[in-house]
């Protein structure tokens, strides 16, 4: 893995989003309007179900950003790629970008979904440390599972769905208990412990990314 090649890949990511910024901005108005029309609705609406239709909402926006981090890339320059940089390199620039990317859509959805439907959170630093954390866990594990689907004879995406289902089950599980204690205003430090899960989460997908991608590049 080289910093010089990531740094690159990540310019190469950006210049290419940045042509195809209608994309992006199509995203964030998906997530507004999908906030408004909850709203037309529910338009009182209890704590609980706040949070789940907020992360069931992160969870569709997640997919639908990272969804075609692969399989958008053209052939030719997957061939470019694979006789310049090495796989390590790739994957970890994609991680990165897509971490960041995810990362600002969610605060947008945060944003847009608390002004439409309220917020009833009560500690908002440790909602949005999770928040983040949640974003990066989301990024990594699609953006594994998209090089996956890009090698499938269809390249079909819908494969996101299926594959990343055992893996978003348990993290959905610790991101909503979270969320619920910083709606409730609990002790931080009964957080913590979820927090040290979404660490080693995170830690366990980049590894496992790192470790199985140069095999999935090869292909």
């Amino acid at each position: 893995m080289n910093r010089k090649e990531i740094r690159l890949l990540l310019q190469k990511e950006w210049r290419t989003e940045w042509r195809r910024r209608t994309a992006f901005y199509g995203l964030v108005l998906y997530v507004f309007c999908t906030s408004f029309v909850l709203y037309l609705v529910v338009k009182q609406i209890h704590p609980v179900l706040w949070n789940a239709l907020f992360w069931i909402l992160m969870l569709f926006n997640a997919i639908q950003l990272m969804g075609k981090s692969f399989v958008q890339e053209e052939s030719g320059v997957n061939i470019f790629l694979y006789t310049q940089v090495s796989a390590l390199s790739i994957i970890m620039s994609k991680i990165i970008y897509n971490s960041a990317m995810m990362t600002v859509l969610s605060l947008l959805n945060y944003g847009f979904y608390a002004i439409i439907m309220g917020n009833p959170v009560q500690d908002i630093v440790i909602f949005l440390l999770n928040l983040v954390l949640g974003s990066i866990a989301f990024a990594v594990v699609l953006t594994f599972i998209s090089a996956l689907s890009s090698i499938s004879v269809n390249q079909n995406s819908g494969l996101l769905a299926i594959l990343g289902m055992p893996v978003f089950v348990p993290l959905l599980t610790v991101l909503i208990k979270v969320s619920k204690n910083a709606m409730d205003g609990l002790e931080r430090s009964i957080s913590y412990p979820n927090f040290l899960s979404l660490l080693a989460m995170i830690v366990a997908f980049v590894g496992t990314s790192l470790l199985l991608f140069p095999q999935i590049w090869k292909e």
